[in-house]
């Protein structure tokens, strides 16, 4: 009896032993569902969160590229009365105001209506010739800008108008652009002058057409137009 009741209480302990395992195993069980769970409420706000952040992220990209576009319009409605004049011979000690008047006077404009002169940006060496740097003039209207403008066409004024000195050299007169819409043009006419024909600028905008035949007019105002255009020729042309 003593030893059946040994083997017995041993038994017993064995199973109340397996009990302990299975209640720790039980609890831990409990305690990592929990954690999970809490992991899982934790990862639903991350998601939230980074959501908001995204939506928020998104709203201010449209409001810095609305403030771009904005100030792309502003700093050219500061040039609205400019005029740019390029290919005009600088000469020691000149007097550009009195250059300008000569050149103003041999296109039969009002001289009165000439604010501002000035030479901008720095002499640069093309093919080992001094290109000189171009002159903007700030007139006090903008109808007096587009007399200059209109009458650019009409006339073929050189240096040798100006200054008598044999050089034949053209003058132009050209809008006066920003920064960015000067670096639009450019680009526009790098990247498109295969495809299109006739590549200008007219009211500070960007305008070109394909030839003749074609009357839809384009207006780049960014580099996106540039890229579409491009894309849009190069699927006519698989086409």
């Amino acid at each position: 009896m003593e030893d059946l009741l040994r083997d017995v209480n041993k038994k017993l302990q064995i199973v109340h032993k397996m009990d302990k395992d299975l209640e720790d195993i039980k609890n831990s069980v409990s305690f990592y569902a929990e954690k999970y769970q809490e992991m899982i409420e934790f990862k639903q706000q991350a998601e939230k969160k980074i959501k908001s952040m995204e939506q928020h992220q998104i709203y201010l990209e449209k409001c810095n590229k609305a403030l771009e576009e904005r100030v792309i319009v502003l700093e050219q409605k500061e040039k609205k009365k400019n005029i740019e004049i390029v290919g005009l011979e600088k000469q020691e000690k000149e007097d550009l105001k009195e250059v300008i008047i000569t050149l103003a006077n041999k296109l039969s404009l009002d001289t009165n209506e000439i604010e501002e002169v000035k030479r901008v940006g720095q002499e640069k060496v093309v093919d080992n010739k001094r290109k000189t740097q171009p002159v903007i003039i700030k007139l006090r209207t903008k109808s007096a800008r587009e007399q200059w403008l209109k009458l650019r066409k009409q006339h073929n004024i050189t240096n040798d108008d100006i200054y008598g000195n044999k050089n034949k050299h053209k003058i132009y007169i050209n809008e006066d652009l920003s920064k960015y819409f000067r670096q639009l043009f450019w680009l526009a006419k790098k990247e498109l002058k295969e495809s299109y024909k006739y590549i200008w600028i007219q009211n500070s905008k960007i305008l070109i057409k394909a030839n003749e035949s074609e009357k839809k007019i384009h207006n780049i105002k960014c580099e996106d137009d540039v890229r579409r255009l491009l894309e849009r020729r190069s699927e006519k042309q698989v086409s």
